[in-house]
Formats: structure tokens, sequence, C-alpha cells
């Protein structure tokens, strides 16, 4: 009979601890950093929600999944809960290394995480743009040395964390040309204003301008150079239809006087057509590299393909992973459970042992109320035998003043006596003298 009620108890209890349970587990768990980059020396904020007064356990983790730091964290009445971490001041240290950590929120078994970054040590800033001013997004700005690299957001800005020293920046984006620059970065911020970049587009318009414009001056030339042959022709046949010498000599001469001039601009006009056909295949040469350059991009697309063959065989790995990393999320998650139960009993125990630490601390204040009364009393007592060792002392001086006129009495009454006695014997004396 015992053991039925017993176990009617127990499955009371049980009932009773999931239904406190939960409404704890349907309520959402949440996790953020204060920024998603941090360098060496800084804090990061990890802040979040979960139940009111819950206990969450904060596990961050660096970029070779390794556990670098563990801290429980309770919730306030509203379901806010805030700790922070401090970031080494210098990398690698211990396990603290550059890259993507990871930062979870346990709440038994349920588990959220979110990610920050930390660099390694130096913040590059600036801007990119076009050759008018505009801002030019997702522009990649690459440390060649170290081959760290941002895109540039919606207004041109970038923000880049890499390490201290003299780096190659190379600022590129597909259609644009290419801008390197060699600077000298410290720990903690650099800026490097404003980086322009152009595109290709533009450029290659341009030179296509100068080619029509050139193409256009040849076809100039050329009808130049055609009216001139006509002119020579003219002039040959005038001289062919000359009759006498003195006149074909004196024509010549008059059409040698005017050749000299034509001469003179036909050698300009080639002189001018050569520098043109220069000018164009240097034009030509220069569309051929941009176009070239514009070109790359299609190599990229290779190597993005084959990223994304790499890709799908790290994530066929990655699946085959998942199960261990599923298995151990869940042991973690256990343990996580005792921990809080854990730090619970612990926090209960505290609340007990603060109990029983107040209630000293009354128990102590009347002890010292009692012995402040007892202290007074025996004050009082003490008093007391003052004023009876007063007494004795009148005492003893009254009994030795009475035991000193007692005895002077006794002399004097002894005196009288032998006086009386004496007077006796004189008067008996007399008598009997008289008497003869």
């Amino acid at each position: 009979m015992m053991l039925r009620k017993s176990t009617s108890t127990i499955t009371l209890l049980l009932l009773a601890l999931l239904i406190a349970v939960a409404p704890i587990a349907a309520q959402a768990i949440t996790v953020a950093t204060d920024k998603h980059i941090y360098i060496p020396g800084e804090t990061v904020i990890v802040s979040g929600t979960a139940p009111a007064n819950s206990w969450v356990g904060i596990s961050v983790v660096n970029p070779a999944g390794k556990e670098v730091d563990y801290k429980m964290v309770q919730a306030d009445p509203t379901g806010r809960y805030t700790t922070s971490i401090k970031l080494p001041s210098k990398l690698p240290y211990a396990d603290w290394i550059a890259g993507e950590y990871t930062v979870y929120a346990y709440l038994g078994a349920t588990r959220v995480a979110t990610t920050f970054i930390l660099s390694a040590g130096s913040r590059a800033v600036g801007k990119v743009v076009d050759a008018k001013g505009n801002p030019v997004a997702d522009a990649e700005i690459l440390v060649v040395e170290t081959g760290d690299f941002a895109k540039s957001r919606a207004d041109g800005s970038f923000e880049l964390y890499t390490s201290p020293g003299t780096v190659t920046v190379r600022v590129s984006k597909p259609g644009y040309t290419r801008v390197e620059r060699t600077v000298t970065l410290v720990l903690g911020d650099n800026d490097l204003g404003t980086i322009a970049i152009q595109p290709l587009d533009e450029i290659v318009a341009q030179l296509s301008g100068r080619v029509s414009e050139l193409e256009t001056r040849i076809a100039q030339l050329d009808k130049t150079l055609a009216s001139i042959e006509k002119t020579l022709q003219d002039i040959s046949a005038a001289i062919g239809r000359l009759a006498t010498k003195d006149d074909v000599t004196n024509a010549k001469n008059d059409i040698l006087n005017a050749l000299k001039p034509l001469s003179s601009d036909l050698a300009t006009v080639k002189s001018d057509v050569a520098t043109i056909k220069s000018d164009l295949a240097t034009v030509k040469s220069d569309v051929a590299a941009v176009k070239g350059a514009m070109a790359t991009k299609s190599d990229v697309e290779a190597i993005k393909a084959t990223i994304s063959d790499l890709d799908k065989a790290v994530k066929d790995v990655s699946t085959a992973v998942k199960g261990v990393s599923d298995a151990v999320t869940a042991v973690r998650g256990d343990i996580t459970k005792v921990r809080t139960d854990i730090l619970d009993a612990v926090a209960s125990a505290v609340n007990t042992a603060r109990d029983a630490a107040i209630k000293a601390d009354e128990a102590k204040r009347s002890a010292d109320a009692a012995k402040s009364s007892a202290d007074t009393a025996v004050s009082g007592v003490n008093a007391i035998r003052s004023d009876v060792a007063a007494v004795k002392g009148t005492t003893a001086e009254v009994s030795g003043t009475v035991s000193g006129v007692y005895t002077l009495v006794i002399v004097t009454l002894v005196f009288a006596v032998i006086g009386a006695a004496t007077s006796i014997y004189i008067l008996l004396r007399l008598s009997k003298a008289l008497a003869k």
C-alpha cells in the first residue's frame, strides 16, 4: 500500500515537473554579438533572450572547431541576458587564432548560434568610386601578401582586416580597371582614403570614339590624296597636248612651278597619314588589351565553377560529419542541462546558506542584547557589592567603636566595684574600731 502511494506521488511530481518545464522549452532563446568583426584586445558583448531567470550556457568555438571559452549566465526577470568575452591582445594566443568564431547559446537541449570574425590585427578602411566619383559596390579589396580581402558596400565604403606591415592592396571588380597601392598598415585603424577605378566599358567607348575619329581623318586624307592624284593626271594630259617645243618648255616650267607646293602638300598629307595609322594601331592595341582584361571575367567564372565542384565535395563530407555533430550536440545539450541543474542546486544551497546566515545574525544580535543586559546586571551587582562592602566597613567601624566603649564601661565598672569594695572594707574596719 505504501509502495503504491510512493509511486503515485513520484508520478505526480514528474507530471508537475514536465508542466513547469514545458513553458520554458517552448520559449525562444536567441544570441547575438554587438558587432561582427573584432581585432585583438577588444571585448565581445554577447546578449540575447531566454526564459526569465533561466541559466544559459555560452560556448565560443574557434575556426578549427575547438572551444576556447565557456560560461553560464542567468537571464533577468524580463528574459534578457548579457555577458562579455575579452579577446587576447596578440594572436595567436593559446587556441585563439584569426578567423571566424561561432558563439553557441544552450538552454537544455536547445542550441542557437551566431558568428563573429577575429581579424589579424589591422583594420583598413576607405571608399571605392568610379571616374565620376560615384560609389562602386561589390569591388574586391585584396591584400596580395596575405590573401585577406573585403567587399565594398553599396556606398563604396569598405572595411578590411589583415596583419600589420607594408602590403600591396589591390582593388578590382569585373568590368573595371584594376588599381594597386603599396601601403604600410599599423595595428588598429588605417584610412586608405578614396580609390578610383574606371569601368572598362567607358574606356572601350572612349577608345572606340578615338578610332572613329582617326578613321574619319584618314577618309578625309584619302579624299585629298585622290584630288591631288587627279590634278597630277590633268597636268600630265595637258603636257601631252602641247604642239611645239617652245610651248612645251614654257608649259613645263609653269607646271613645275605649280607642282612645287602641291608636292609639299602631298608629303605633308603622307606624313599625317602615317602618323594617323600609327595612332590607330596604338588605339587598336589598347582596345585589344582592354578586351583581354574583360575576358578575364570568363576565367573567373571557370574558377568559380571549380570552386563550386570543390564546395560540393566539401558538402558531401560535411553531410557525413553532420551525424557525428548532431550526436555531439545532443551530448553537449545533456551536459549543459546537468550544468544547469547543478548550478540551480548550488544557487538553492547558497540561498539556504544566506537564510541561515541571516538567522545567525539575528541570533547573534539577540545574544549581544542578552550579554548587554547581563553586563548591566553584573554592573548592578557589582554596585550592590560595593555598597555592601561600604556598609560592612561602616559596621566594622561602628563595631570597633562599640567594642572600645564596652571595654571602657567594664574598666569603669571594675574600678567602681574596686572602689565600692574598698569603701565597704574601710567602713567595716571603722565599724569594728568603733565597736571596740
